[in-house]
């Protein structure tokens, strides 16, 4: 209950005002306002967000995923999918714009729909087919002239992290890097399912990114191995970040106030 007063007291002011005032115009007219200024605009919200939330962030490989920011080529970002703050959480981390690709289902979310739209995000149909090959003709000539974009290839959320690592990922969520030669970067979510989850003595949500080693595909590279390739990583990754997840509630550290743990 003490986390839901918290939230709407502390988080929806500032998500209506950001929205009414920022998000809603970038969504209604990206052509009007720089990529970059839409973008920091939106991470700096969902910085905000995730201290209201009281997130304990744990991220591993990061670094390599900045410096490969530095370059010019366009990167593909592969995670599993938990809920609907895996992109956001992406984006806070992010120091440059990425571009999330989304089930056309999320054009209609008041929020997370618009924030799609404000980043030059792009819906896809997967019923459609002519639809989906639009979407990734698109994602490949982006990823060629040097942007990033952030595809889920499960195509639908996992929900039963606890016990499922990874659902299956799709071969076509690969064929923009493949036909580009962009730069892979499979990463593995664990803990955002509980951000909207009432739950006991939760101070502290750990929320755990781990960015694995980012790979070359190749334009001759099948996708179905490629699929089978990111999803053991990942799948690998989740058993680890699930261990860790069990010990840190087991010792109690989400009971933890997050300023009595900076001071330790």
């Amino acid at each position: 209950m003490l986390k839901w007063l918290r939230i709407v007291f502390l988080a929806w002011p500032r998500v209506l005002f950001d929205y009414l005032f920022f998000i809603l115009p970038y969504s209604r007219h990206p052509e009007r306002y720089p990529i970059e200024v839409r973008f920091h605009k939106i991470a700096e919200l969902v910085r905000f967000l995730l201290k209201v939330f009281r997130a304990d962030l744990y991220l591993e490989g990061i670094r390599a995923y900045h410096e490969a920011e530095l370059g010019k080529e366009g990167l593909l970002l592969t995670p599993n999918h938990l809920g609907d703050f895996d992109p956001l959480l992406l984006i806070a981390l992010s120091h440059r714009p990425i571009r999330p690709v989304a089930k056309v289902e999320t054009r209609c979310y008041p929020v997370i729909g618009r924030a799609v739209r404000a980043l030059d995000g792009l819906f896809m149909d997967r019923k459609d087919l002519r639809q989906s090959l639009g979407v990734i003709k698109e994602v490949t000539s982006g990823l060629m002239s040097g942007k990033d974009y952030l595809i889920f290839p499960e195509g639908t959320r996992n929900r039963d992290p606890m016990k499922v690592d990874v659902l299956p990922f799709h071969p076509g969520s690969f064929k923009a890097a493949t036909r580009s030669g962009a730069r892979v970067f499979p990463l593995a979510i664990f803990g955002t399912f509980r951000l909207f989850k009432a739950g006991k003595d939760d101070r502290r949500i750990p929320l755990q990114v781990a960015f694995l080693d980012s790979f070359l595909p190749g334009k001759d590279a099948m996708t179905d191995e490629l699929a089978a390739k990111v999803q053991g990583a990942v799948g690998e990754a989740i058993k680890e970040s699930r261990a860790f997840d069990a010990s840190y509630y087991e010792k109690g550290l989400n009971r933890i106030p997050l300023r009595k743990k900076a001071e330790e």
